[in-house]
Formats: C-alpha cells, sequence, structure tokens
C-alpha cells in the first residue's frame, strides 16, 4: 500500500505541471511580443501575474508566489533576489531553476551537415558555429544554473524537506 504523502506527493507533482505547462505558454507568449530582452517589461508582467498565480498556487497548494526580478547568470543579482525572497517569505525551501533556451548564433542552419555547407553563405554548420553563440548558450542553460543554485541552497543546507528542482527545455 502506498504511502498517503507519496499519494499527496504525486497528485501535488501533477498540479505543479499542469501550472507550470499554463505558466510556460503565457511565459512564451510573452518573450514573443518582446522585442528584445527587457528585464524590467518581463518583471512588470511577472508581477501582474502574481495575483493570479497566488490565486492558483493557493488553491492547488495552498502556497504563495512572489515575482522577484534576478539575472541568472549574474552571482550580485541572485543575491539580491535571495534577499528579496529571505525577507518576504523566508528561507527558500524549494529551488525551481527554469533558467535556460537557445539563441541562433549558437545552432545550425540545417539539422543534418552536408558536405560543403560550412562554404556556403547564409548557412551555418557545425563547423563554422560562432563560439561566442556557443558560449551564450552554454551560459545561459549550464551556469544559469549553477548560480541561482549556488546562491538559494546555501539557506538549504542542513535543513529537513528542502529540493531543487532543474527544468530545462532548448526551444529552437
Amino acid at each position: 500500500m502506498m504511502d498517503a504523502r507519496l499519494v499527496q506527493l504525486s497528485a501535488t507533482e501533477k498540479r505543479v505541471e499542469e501550472l507550470s505547462q499554463q505558466l510556460e505558454a503565457k511565459y512564451s507568449a510573452f518573450v514573443g511580443k518582446l522585442e528584445s530582452t527587457n528585464m524590467d517589461q518581463l518583471y512588470k508582467y511577472c508581477q501582474d501575474m502574481n495575483k493570479s498565480i497566488n490565486t492558483k498556487l493557493g488553491i492547488a497548494l495552498g502556497g504563495v508566489a512572489i515575482a522577484v526580478k534576478a539575472n541568472c547568470l549574474e552571482k550580485a543579482s541572485l543575491e539580491e533576489a535571495r534577499n528579496v525572497v529571505n525577507e518576504k517569505l523566508g528561507k527558500c525551501d524549494i529551488l525551481i531553476n527554469g533558467a535556460g533556451g537557445n539563441n541562433p548564433r549558437g545552432t545550425t542552419t540545417k539539422e543534418y551537415y552536408e558536405k560543403g555547407d560550412e562554404n556556403l553563405e547564409g548557412i551555418t554548420s557545425f563547423f563554422n558555429l560562432d563560439p561566442k553563440g556557443v558560449e551564450f548558450v552554454f551560459n545561459l542553460n549550464f551556469i544559469g544554473t549553477l548560480l541561482p543554485t549556488q546562491v538559494f541552497a546555501q539557506d538549504m543546507v542542513g535543513r529537513e524537506g528542502c529540493n531543487i528542482l532543474n527544468i530545462k527545455k532548448l526551444l529552437h
């Protein structure tokens, strides 16, 4: 017989996944409207969504959410965010790392390489990828998880029930 806590955890995980998919759709729609990355616009959008998120989380999980502006590639920005979280909610129990993505400069034009692609104008193959573009994608996906974990996990060490969840999805 399954422990009641496991059943509750499984139901909670399913609901978090549903909410995550809804938020991802809203986020993708918003980002699609941005002409360039604008943290202030994104932060305002997150604040505007806050009431809806809190209502849904409160009903589904009995939780609370806040919008906190941070750059996952800047440790000082993350430390400021942690201070806000600690001040408003207390120490972090759960960290969900969702930063990631892709960049046209870090990907090939075609899915499969054909001999000579690297010599064709307008075609980016494995052999002529821009190292700076690949570095940006790497940093966003790896460093963008490493730094938030380093910053927020400091408050988790030695405490029961703390978890870190890494969600990655490369978008083309």
